[in-house]
């Protein structure tokens, strides 16, 4: 049986006026504390990490990717992304079932159109809210944009990034990913409304290494 494990956090960073946010403008990382929380927030990703590392080798069902296996083309999927299954096999793991949603499910509100700084694991969504938690109410016609920065060098992320939408009530299912991008540093996702209702949006990590989420910026249009 599969345990999600389901974070609320919230931030409270105020956004500039709407006009400022065009992404020549955007200075997110001059923001008083920004530094301080960005590697706070990195810290503690990368000891969860190791504490669970730690925990996978004590009961010793774990194995180790190693250079020779990331260049072999025979790992690797038609995208670029790794296949751990095929590696499972020749090393004599025995295959699970893949998992309906994420490994881990992380959800986070917005702050005045905002998203802060956090990070994603290897096969982790992070599912976002309007401010205090909620949906957005959004009626067809809208448009929302994602802004998003990435930091892909600290982690050396690879891989690809999913973006996408759930309807209030709807769970994140692995077999509902649309088409991923490749990790980039900056990176803006669209979604138009086709019926008028709430929405959580969300993004999904697809990359064996995690992958730093620097800031969101959140529009509707």
């Amino acid at each position: 049986m599969m345990v999600i494990i389901v974070i609320f956090i919230g931030y409270s960073y105020a956004m500039e006026p709407k006009e400022q946010t065009d992404k020549s403008t955007v200075d997110f990382d001059k923001k008083p504390g920004y530094e301080r929380l960005l590697n706070s927030v990195v810290a503690e990703k990368s000891e969860e990490i190791r504490l669970k590392e730690e925990k996978m080798a004590e009961g010793g069902n774990y194995f180790i990717v190693t250079k020779e296996m990331e260049e072999d083309p025979k790992y690797h999927n038609p995208d670029g992304s790794l296949n751990l299954e095929a590696i499972c096999k020749d090393l004599g793991f025995a295959l699970t079932p893949s998992p309906e949603g994420a490994l881990k499910e992380t959800h986070l509100s917005a702050a005045d159109g905002s998203i802060g700084p956090h990070v994603l694991e290897h096969a982790e969504a992070a599912v976002y809210s309007d401010e205090k938690g909620v949906p957005w109410s959004l009626k067809k016609g809208d448009k929302i944009i994602f802004h998003v920065y990435a930091d892909k060098e600290y982690y050396k992320s690879s891989g690809h990034l999913y973006f996408g939408v759930l309807k209030t009530g709807e769970p994140f299912l692995v077999d509902n990913l649309d088409e991923g991008t490749t990790v980039e540093q900056e990176k803006e996702f669209e979604y138009d409304v086709t019926e008028t209702g709430e929405y959580h949006f969300y993004l999904f990590c697809g990359s064996t290494e995690p992958i730093i989420i620097k800031w969101i910026y959140i529009s509707i249009r």
